[in-house]
């Protein structure tokens, strides 16, 4: 990504959590300027994540593997532009979209998504957003305020099974 930034000719920001987060890089596939990364493929359900909340997205998948539920996993890369086409792929081949943000959700990444796909007219009820609430946050440890906000791999996993019917 700071490649990328590095030789754009416009503005560029770069987003990063004030706590270390996992090196993993879950795709082979090159960095192209708003294009996802789906990095697995299942049909039981998709999730969309942004940033660093994709690493728990993946540990879910993992986890709900073993359970008999094959989601589909993408890395958004980008909060703007939109993967539209990636948005349209998703929304078509699952019964349900669950996106993940470690930001607030008024105006953020899964409000955007909803934005793009209504833009597509494509059916947006099955989107379903994960992020920090807009409220006041107490100061703790980032992990604390991933689980408290439903951004760990285990919280994940209950909100799958939700929207599964395996709760």
């Amino acid at each position: 990504m700071m490649g990328l930034a590095l030789a754009a000719t416009g503005p560029w920001a770069i987003r990063y959590p004030r706590d270390r987060v996992p090196a993993a890089d879950f795709s082979t596939q090159p960095v192209e300027v708003g294009r996802a990364a789906v990095l697995r493929r299942g049909k039981a359900g998709a999730i969309l994540g942004l940033g660093s909340v994709v690493a728990a997205a993946m540990a879910a998948a993992e986890m709900l593997a073993a359970e008999g539920l094959d989601l589909t996993v993408a890395s958004a890369r980008f909060a703007k532009p939109v993967d539209g086409p990636c948005v349209a792929s998703l929304v078509a081949e699952h019964p349900w979209v669950l996106v993940l943000e470690d930001h607030t959700a008024p105006g953020g990444f899964g409000s955007a998504v909803l934005e793009a796909a209504a833009e597509q007219g494509l059916e947006t009820r099955n989107i379903h957003r994960v992020a920090v609430p807009d409220e006041f946050i107490e100061h703790d440890t980032r992990g604390a305020q991933l689980a408290a906000a439903g951004l760990t791999a285990e919280k994940i996993a209950e909100r799958v099974r939700t929207l599964c019917g395996k709760a």
